[in-house]
């Protein structure tokens, strides 16, 4: 299935900003939407790879009490299909954060070639 994927933990949520949603429109590959690392790896471990990835970078809180983070999905990316490539983008408010996601998805995307 050709598919995007969608990662932020307020996506959905009534009244919030639309940088927090897909875009709307006609599209022909769907939007599928994580609130969660884990959820966005259930994603990819039940479709496969997305054509393209658009991270928020704060996800909430894990049951552990730890921070959750597109961090989390991105090992798994490396992890489990290093010879991949996916395009992506970051959407998430947090400077340092969506720093991060970039540096380590180009590193990703770098270490293929």
């Amino acid at each position: 299935m050709k598919y995007r994927l969608w990662i932020d933990d307020d996506a959905g949520k009534l009244g919030i900003a639309s940088f927090r949603n897909p875009p709307i429109g006609e599209y022909k590959i769907p939007w599928l939407v994580a609130h969660t690392s884990q959820e966005a790896i259930d994603i990819i471990k039940e479709f496969g790879l997305p054509d393209f990835i658009d991270f928020d970078h704060d996800l909430g809180t894990l049951p552990d009490g730890s921070t959750d983070t597109s961090m989390i999905v991105i090992d798994y990316l490396i992890n489990n299909h290093f010879d991949a490539c996916v395009d992506f983008k970051v959407h998430s408010k947090n400077p340092v954060g969506a720093a991060n996601i970039e540096s380590k998805m180009m590193s990703w995307h770098r270490a293929r070639s």
